[in-house]
């Protein structure tokens, strides 16, 4: 009916498919949990000094997390949100202690001020899809997605949730995906023109004032949706799929766009190789991670200049990368209930099985920042 939440809605459908283990397949969250692979953490209060917090989302709304590098664990509930037709779709963590998450389909935000412990609605609006969040600190956080007549919404907190305003996008048909921010005033946004209009295209956008003026600093063709990441106010990675398929003719293959002066020049990156990608994280102007198809996680150590490629499994999907520095990031395959962690800049890798597979269908995952700027 809606043409364009079909086509955000795309992407999604499919890797539900693949993975198996949606929203409508879970159990509940607040039911007992058969946890394999995990030492669970006896306390429920996570110190915010003990080592690099790791937040796992499923779709479900289970977070688990671990304040100690992935050593223990410990599982929370979203409780207040738990309903049959939801799906949490993405997380953002602040600190050791502030967190968001987004309910995909009942236009839901939800926060924790004590690391997950607790949650409280902050928002709740019907025939809207919200599609990603970012934040910088506890104070500081916005939500992107789209309308059901696939006008843009853009939402943004200064008062750590207390209140919501919803900021105005430079156009009024874009259903919006992803959004990144690198502190309280410099942000990126993308997502792709209505079909409705005609205008099916690419589109970036940029704000250098916390969101009071949003512009439009990139207009793509053939570039397929995918997810962005920024590290400052000048240097954005965006990727998503280009029109070729990859070396095997079965699916879309990669493409990267970059910028490294705030917008005004972008060029391409990766075109043509490589499977389509979902997923991005930079932890500064040189080093980054992205994953997607075909278990395919890149890695980069010149800003995108080279990529070298990891398979971490045969047709599974890389749908959340998440990264604390230059040699420490995290991936999540929701297909298997795996998180794969590197300690060596992505030269290999090591998994810890969350759950029993498709339990709860992990498809989200961050980190603080630690030096630098983690997106999904």
């Amino acid at each position: 009916m809606h043409r364009t939440i079909v086509l955000m809605a795309v992407l999604l459908a499919a890797a539900t498919v693949t993975a198996g283990c949606g929203a409508s397949g879970a159990r509940p969250a607040s039911k007992p949990l058969i946890l394999t692979g995990l030492k669970l953490s006896p306390s429920p209060v996570l110190a915010p000094d003990a080592g690099s917090r790791i937040d796992v989302l499923g779709a479900a709304g289970l977070l688990l997390a671990s304040a100690d590098d992935g050593a223990t664990w410990q599982t929370h509930a979203l409780q207040q949100t738990l309903a049959t037709d939801g799906f949490f779709w993405r997380v953002a963590t602040a600190d050791a202690r502030h967190i968001w998450a987004i309910d995909r389909y009942r236009g839901e935000i939800v926060a924790s001020a004590d690391a997950g412990r607790t949650w409280t609605v902050q928002y709740r609006k019907a025939h809207v899809a919200l599609t990603d969040v970012a934040c910088s600190g506890p104070r500081h956080a916005w939500v992107v997605g789209f309308t059901a007549g696939g006008h843009p919404l853009i939402l943004s907190t200064v008062d750590g949730g207390r209140t919501w305003i919803t900021q105005k996008a430079p156009l009024d048909q874009i259903a919006l995906a992803g959004v990144a921010f690198t502190d309280a005033r410099h942000g990126w946004a993308v997502g792709r023109g209505s079909p409705v209009t005609g205008a099916d295209l690419l589109y970036v956008l940029k704000t250098d004032d916390g969101g009071a003026r949003w512009r439009v600093v990139y207009k793509g063709s053939n570039v397929g949706l995918g997810a962005i990441a920024a590290t400052d106010a000048r240097h954005c990675w965006v990727v998503g799929s280009s029109p070729h398929l990859d070396s095997r003719r079965e699916y879309a293959a990669a493409t990267i766009v970059v910028t490294s002066d705030g917008g005004v020049h972008w060029r391409t990156q990766l075109d043509g190789r490589y499977e389509r990608l979902l997923c991005v994280t930079f932890a500064d102007r040189l080093h980054g991670w992205a994953g997607g198809y075909r278990g395919t996680i890149l890695a980069t150590t010149d800003g995108g200049l080279d990529w070298a490629q990891t398979h971490v499994g045969p047709n599974v999907l890389v749908t959340a990368v998440a990264c604390s520095g230059a040699d420490r990031a995290w991936a999540v395959i929701p297909a298997m209930s795996t998180l794969l962690a590197t300690r060596d800049g992505g030269a290999s890798w090591a998994t810890t099985r969350l759950c029993a597979p498709g339990r709860f269908g992990f498809w989200a995952l961050s980190v603080p920042p630690a030096g630098g700027r983690t997106t999904r």
